[in-house]
Order: structure tokens, then C-alpha cells, then sequence
């Protein structure tokens, strides 16, 4: 069997032209979600989405949920008192679905609500990423069956040199 390719948070930083700090925004908005985990706990992505990603059109669609604007202003050509439309009426452009736009929305909310401060509800992200990388990683083994995660090696010193050996065999030869 064929196993899926898999990048990692560094791959994909470098293959959609992101700065880290926006990587966590868009992991906490939920636009790129993990499939799975490797043997340190670091995030999977699926290779085949960011490759389809890394376009310049999905890039520039990936980028926009972090500077959406949801707040109504007031426009200066426009009757006094009379907001313009806010950007949340137009299509959900940046957004795949309705709950992943709520989710932002209120996202949103939070960090104006407290800023220049962490908001307070940290609880509630972990819970949305956490029900998000599941429901991905499930997509994902469906797909492509399970991520075959290689073994941790131990690294045993002999003589100079460092020989990598797995705990199993180490713990036979002891």
C-alpha cells in the first residue's frame, strides 16, 4: 500500500508563503486543519490540499479570514447615521461553510473584546481545533487509510559515534 503524503508545519509554512503566527491563526480559525499527528505530537497536513493551497488565488483566499472586517462603518458619501454594507452580508468568500464563518465572527469578538490582550476563552478554541483535526483526520484515514508513524530510535553512544536503536531491541539486549 501506497502510504499518503503527509507535510509538516514547516513544509507548509514554506509552500503557502506564510509567516508563522499567521499558520496558528488559520490553524485557530480552522481554513487548514491537521490530519493527523507524528510521533512528537507535531501537526500532519495532507499534502495533496496544500499543494491545491500554495495557488495564488487559494493563498490570497487563505490569507483574507485573518483581515476580515466585521464591523459595520460609516460611509463618508453615504447619508449621515447610514453604515454601509458590511463586508459579513457579502458572500462567505474566504470562508468554506456558515459554521466556520460563525466560529470567526466570534473569534472576532473575543480578541476586540480583550484586546491587546489573550482573550479568555481558550477552552472553547481548543475545543472547535480539536473537533476539527478529528473530523479531518477521519476524512483523511478514510481516504487514505491510517498515517504509518515511524518508531522514536534511541540514540545510544558506542565508542564515538551515536548508533540509532529502537527500545525494543535495546530492552531485549539488556
Amino acid at each position: 500500500m501506497v502510504e499518503p503524503k503527509v507535510y509538516g508545519a514547516r513544509i507548509v509554512v514554506e509552500r503557502l508563503k506564510l509567516w508563522k503566527y499567521r499558520l496558528d491563526a488559520l490553524l485557530e480559525i480552522g481554513i487548514i486543519v491537521p490530519v493527523g499527528r507524528n510521533v512528537y505530537g507535531h501537526p500532519l497536513f495532507a499534502a495533496e490540499t496544500i499543494n491545491r493551497l500554495a495557488s495564488n488565488e487559494h493563498r490570497e483566499r487563505s490569507h483574507d479570514p485573518l483581515w476580515w472586517d466585521f464591523e459595520p462603518h460609516l460611509d463618508r458619501r453615504a447619508p449621515r447615521g447610514r453604515p454601509r454594507v458590511a463586508p459579513v452580508e457579502l458572500p462567505f468568500y474566504a470562508f468554506d461553510n456558515e459554521k466556520q464563518h460563525r466560529w470567526t465572527k466570534k473569534l472576532h469578538a473575543w480578541k476586540k473584546q480583550y484586546a491587546p490582550f489573550p482573550h479568555r476563552h481558550g477552552a472553547s478554541g481548543a475545543r472547535f481545533k480539536q473537533m476539527a483535526e478529528d473530523k479531518a483526520t477521519k476524512a483523511f484515514q478514510k481516504a487514505h487509510g491510517s498515517i504509518k508513524r515511524n518508531r522514536t530510535r534511541a540514540q545510544i553512544l558506542v565508542g564515538h559515534k551515536r548508533v540509532p536503536i529502537t527500545r525494543g531491541t535495546l530492552f531485549a539486549a539488556v
